[in-house]
């Protein structure tokens, strides 16, 4: 089962590279909102909760990315920058 999982997840690796790049402009964003917002305020409360999802959502992403590249390391599927094997 466990494998089962990894597999289907790591068949989405190109979609978990978007996944990235969207978190990382949301972490950004929030980031200034945290900084830019009254101390205290509503909308400081939401922006630090919103900060705190961000990180834990690019943790797991990151982690699943790392794992995949584990996987096809350790079946010999590991290519090199260029593409070439």
């Amino acid at each position: 089962m466990k494998e089962e999982f990894w597999t289907v997840v790591c068949e989405q690796t190109p979609r978990l590279r978007i996944l990235f790049a969207i978190l990382l402009v949301l972490l950004l964003l929030t980031v200034f909102s945290v900084v830019y917002t009254t101390s205290g305020s509503p909308s400081h409360i939401i922006a630090v909760i919103d900060l705190i999802l961000v990180v834990a959502a690019l943790a797991v992403t990151v982690f699943m990315q790392w794992r995949c590249a584990k996987n096809r390391r350790q079946r010999g599927e590991w290519r090199t920058e260029s593409g070439s094997e």
